[in-house]
């Protein structure tokens, strides 16, 4: 401003309540070192930024630095002046590698969610995979993972079951008598009821409310 409007250098300080001598040894000041380097620093990043159209950020721009121009700085110092000068990283929105299609085969909703089986052999689950060569749509089974929904059970994340299966598992994993009991007694009630899954899981009932209780 005193060079542009010519204003006397008494007002300018007065106005912005600096003292003359300290205007006059800010100006004759010695580059620090240190500033020195920042201004080398500010430099290549400026140069780097617009090079690649803005997309770098403080730590993209912290490790291009250390590997092109072998330094050693840290991505703290590379953020302060980046911030310094009003640089930051360009967002660019991602683009879709897919292209949205209606599917041409849709399979019905046999199971509609009833996950609950009263036999073996009732309702079983795999997982499918299909793709499309051409105009053929192959669809391949994974049997060797075939579930039998008859030994699994399917619960409400968060639900006092799913917290009690939760407990009871911790349990047997921590305590090896207890686990060692528990197999026993699914042992003898597979023996009594091999095929009877209703009455197999009644029985066991009463030692899980034990340890659960317990």
């Amino acid at each position: 401003m005193f060079e542009r409007e010519s204003y006397p250098i008494q007002k300018l300080c007065k106005s912005v309540k600096v003292n003359r001598s300290t205007y006059y040894k800010w100006l004759k000041r010695t580059p620090s070192n240190s500033q020195k380097l920042n201004e080398e620093i500010l430099g290549i990043v400026h140069e780097l930024y617009t090079e690649v159209d803005g997309i770098l950020g403080y730590r993209q721009m912290t490790i291009v630095i250390n590997r092109e121009y072998g330094r050693q700085y840290n991505h703290k110092r590379i953020y302060r002046l980046m911030s310094l000068v009003g640089l930051q990283s360009v967002t660019r929105k991602k683009r879709k590698n897919y292209i949205p299609s209606t599917p041409e085969v849709t399979a019905k909703n046999i199971l509609n969610r009833e996950f609950y089986a009263d036999k073996p052999n009732e309702k079983w689950l795999t997982d499918v995979t299909e793709f499309k060569y051409g105009h053929i749509l192959f669809a391949c089974r994974d049997f060797s993972n075939c579930m039998d929904l008859q030994y699994i059970h399917v619960v409400i994340y968060g639900d006092i079951e799913c917290s009690n299966y939760i407990k009871f598992r911790d349990v047997l994993n921590e305590k090896t008598d207890i686990r060692k009991k528990y197999e026993d007694l699914k042992l003898q009630l597979s023996e009594e009821f091999p095929l009877n899954r209703v009455k197999y899981t009644n029985m066991k009932e009463p030692f899980i409310q034990s340890i659960l209780n317990g």
